[in-house]
């Protein structure tokens, strides 16, 4: 993440001074804002913090706007391949914000539009 007045723990280095300090503690990896930063910061954390990192908030960037679907950023598939090297057994959480849709959906439309995008991440796996 770029840093910002809200932004906390921006660096591989910073998150993992904390758990250092704290071995019952883990924490959530947020793709959508660590790619923002750039590919190099979403490795390190991969490399840096995999053990503690029980949960992966995906999603994608579209537009300019965060948590569009993981299908539609080409920043995903290379992840999801680094995941599964890595053998990274925690929760995927999908983080995808319907109002950066190019449309409105219907609640079957969204319904099967997350089956779509759940279908494409275990076959990117």
């Amino acid at each position: 993440m770029e840093p910002a007045v809200n932004a906390l723990l921006t660096t591989p280095e910073e998150v993992m001074k904390i758990l250092d300090e704290r071995p019952w503690l883990y924490f959530t990896f947020d793709f959508a804002h660590a790619s923002g930063s750039g590919r190099d910061i979403v490795s390190s954390f991969l490399e840096t913090g995999n053990e503690r990192m029980v949960n992966i908030h995906l999603s994608g960037g579209m537009s300019g706007f965060m948590h569009g679907p993981p299908s539609e950023d080409e920043r995903v598939l290379p992840f999801l391949s680094e995941l599964k090297d890595m053998n990274y057994e925690g929760q995927l959480t999908l983080e995808i914000n319907d109002l950066v849709l190019p449309r409105e959906l219907s609640y079957q439309e969204k319904i099967a539009f997350m089956k779509e995008e759940i279908a494409w991440i275990k076959d990117s796996l």
